[in-house]
């Protein structure tokens, strides 16, 4: 079994909540411009092979993926 970081989450019109392995912990943010501040900080305290998914269907990934500063560590799938 792989010892990669992953990163499951769901966005929503109001919160970004997520669900991170191998360390199986949760974490919930508002979908704002401070909550995306708060959840890049934890993307890139992450290691460089760092895999993030969205599940997302309403088109509110789109602020994330623009994000200022963009993510440059992180790989999107």
């Amino acid at each position: 079994m792989s010892s990669e970081t992953v990163i499951g989450i769901d966005l929503s019109r109001d919160w970004l909540d997520g669900f991170c392995l191998p360390e199986k912990q949760r974490f919930r943010f508002q979908n704002s411009p401070d909550g995306h501040a708060r959840l890049l900080e934890i993307l890139q305290s992450m290691p460089d092979d760092l895999k993030v998914g969205f599940e997302a269907t309403g088109g509110q990934e789109w602020a994330l993926w623009r994000g200022n500063p963009p993510i440059k560590r992180v790989s999107f799938e």
